[in-house]
């Protein structure tokens, strides 16, 4: 059975979104008004609002050869006063939820028992990881005055403690090192003219222990390389580079690069909803429930999590063609580690059997819904919005944004991405439950449901 497909013809699908004043498409983003459904009003009674006194008989559809007319949909009242409560949970109970920390396990139990309570057999899917070591400054000044300079380690970064005297690398091209080598020092290199792997390339060539960059313009940055060094590659703010560079006019200069890991364990919970098709490809439907240092994460993604539950106990009775698979992703912090371990586990010589991967992150905060992702998928959520009476909007990811989706993606397994239109407060202390929005999160929650229904058979 072929996951979420459309069972309108594309060109009633078209006409649809024509009249429902859907402009955005592709281009839509997260801070775009752009491609909205207008809403419907809603019976939350679940028995249709009369518009005439006199009831107007109505033809029965005659669908086309090989054409499905879809199932209609209901809004599921309350959905979101449910979700909303596992936010305040969550928030209240088990606060920042950092990777790999006792926070993340703890609110790891509460979801495993969430689920099991709804009558779901799960499991906790361990996998053990490294964790770059804060407990002391990555860069410090030895010589002098002995003080600690605020760095950031870059992705990929190789690991190390060395001592060395810091020289200055210019932009790090090949003819900014002597010809000697620098035979152990630490290269320091300003920003530009090419990229963080050329510069950290030639350091190492020239024979650098570790490679301390700095920026072209004010405040610090975070750099990305493109392969996995073998020696530390920290970044620094241009206020910071400067002063090291005119300590080194005059005279000698000495850092110490501290770049190293701890092992620590995280975890997945899993739970799957077996359908009558062995043959039909199953959906995954994932949110990761870890969060930052200094914030409670209320809605990245207490959010998410609350949603993922909320949609978890609504398909609990739910007889459906295909599996489903409700996953708690954990350390995506980390970067997308808890993703990258589950769906390594999909993976054998036929490949995956999953047809969809739903992800729910950042859906509390903002006035609409947004799913970006599969087209196909696209145009699904905003005809089932459209029956639903939700605003949903088509867009792409946010710029700059990494999300458990987008391993699904590359390993080709088509992805529907739903978030909301509200990301100021994403990665900061302000991230708190009073911007957490019940109705919203309804809304997602029942297009998700809904989504699941189409696609697994309902």
């Amino acid at each position: 059975m072929e996951m979420i497909k459309l069972k309108l013809l594309a060109s009633a699908l078209i006409a649809l979104l024509l009249a429902a004043g859907c402009g955005g498409g592709a281009d839509a983003t997260a801070t775009t008004e752009a491609g909205a459904l207008t809403p419907q009003a809603r019976d939350t009674t679940g028995t249709p609002t009369p518009t005439a006194t006199t009831p107007i008989p109505t033809a029965t559809p005659v669908p086309a050869p090989g054409v499905e007319i879809p199932t209609p949909v209901s809004f599921i009242p309350d959905l979101g006063d449910i979700a909303y409560g596992y936010v305040e949970t969550i928030v209240s109970r088990f606060g920042e939820r950092e990777s790999a920390t006792d926070g993340e396990l703890a609110a790891a139990e509460f979801i495993d028992a969430e689920l099991q309570s709804f009558g779901y057999e799960t499991d906790v899917h361990s996998f053990d990881l490294q964790v770059i070591d804060d407990s002391e400054p990555w860069l410090r000044v030895t010589s002098d005055d002995d003080r600690a300079i605020e760095a950031l380690f870059m992705f990929r970064t190789g690991f190390g403690d060395v001592v060395g005297t810091l020289l200055n690398a210019g932009h790090g091209l090949e003819d900014d090192f002597p010809e000697e080598g620098l035979d152990g020092a630490i290269a320091l290199i300003e920003r530009g003219e090419v990229d963080f792997e050329v510069k950290a390339q030639n350091a190492a060539a020239a024979g650098a222990s570790a490679v301390v960059i700095y920026n072209n313009e004010p405040d610090n940055f975070s750099g990305t390389l493109q392969s996995q060094k073998e020696i530390p590659v920290l970044s620094l703010s241009q206020e910071d580079g400067q002063s090291l560079a005119t300590m080194i006019e005059s005279g000698e200069v000495t850092v110490r690069v501290r770049v190293l890991t701890n092992d620590r364990e995280s975890r997945n919970v899993v739970a799957v909803k077996r359908g009558s098709d062995p043959n039909a490809l199953g959906i995954v439907v994932g949110a990761h429930f870890d969060g930052d240092e200094d914030s409670v994460g209320a809605n990245d993604n207490a959010s998410g999590t609350a949603a993922l539950l909320a949609v978890a106990n609504v398909l609990k009775d739910d007889d459906l063609a295909a599996d489903v698979t409700l996953v708690a992703f954990g350390s995506s912090r980390l970067g997308l580690i808890g993703a990258q371990s589950f769906a390594s586990s999909l993976l054998d010589e036929d490949g995956p059997n999953v047809g969809l991967m739903i992800n729910l992150d950042v859906v509390g905060s903002g006035e609409r819904a947004i799913v970006a992702g599969d087209p196909v998928t696209q145009l699904e959520t905003l005809r089932l919005g459209t029956e639903l009476g939700v605003s949903v909007s088509p867009g792409r990811d946010p710029e700059g944004a990494l999300s458990d989706h987008m391993v699904f993606q590359a390993i080709d397994i088509p992805t529907a991405f739903f978030f909301a239109d509200d990301l100021s407060r994403v990665n900061t202390a302000d991230d708190a439950l009073e911007f957490v929005d019940a109705t919203l999160m309804g809304d997602i929650v029942n297009l998700v449901v809904a989504l699941v229904r189409s696609g697994a058979g309902k």
